[in-house]
């Protein structure tokens, strides 16, 4: 039961109601929105399954603010126990089906390349 009203508190932070039809803040509709993007994502048979995984893996991460997300890619396999070639060939297919958008920005710890990632979607941009 306490699980229950955690979670209507959540989804009501999200849905301001007015004239008894609830609408989204811009924050829930942002939500929304990465929602359906990872939604559409999981129904691409054409990708490989480890670029629909890791793609959801970036969506999930992105910063609602900056709309990116700088893991290294060294992060992303230790966290989601793939090996690191497997997100560089998953991250590839993710760039080469114009989902996400790379981009090289700068050196992190031990002078180990940190990017970018952002999905590339109209209502993203």
């Amino acid at each position: 039961m306490f699980g229950l009203c955690v979670k209507f508190r959540y989804m009501d932070s999200m849905v301001i109601k007015t004239h008894n039809r609830p609408q989204r803040t811009r924050e829930g509709e942002w939500y929304f929105q990465r929602d359906n993007w990872v939604r559409d994502l999981d129904k691409r048979t054409d990708l490989p399954i480890m670029a629909r995984f890791v793609g959801g893996y970036i969506a999930m991460h992105i910063n609602r603010i900056d709309r990116d997300m700088w893991h290294q890619q060294t992060t992303m396999a230790k966290e989601l126990g793939l090996h690191k070639q497997t997100i560089k060939m998953a991250i590839r297919a993710l760039v080469e089906a114009e989902l996400i958008v790379v981009e090289k920005v700068r050196r992190g710890v031990k002078k180990r390349a940190v990017n970018r990632y952002r999905i590339n979607a109209p209502w993203f941009l």
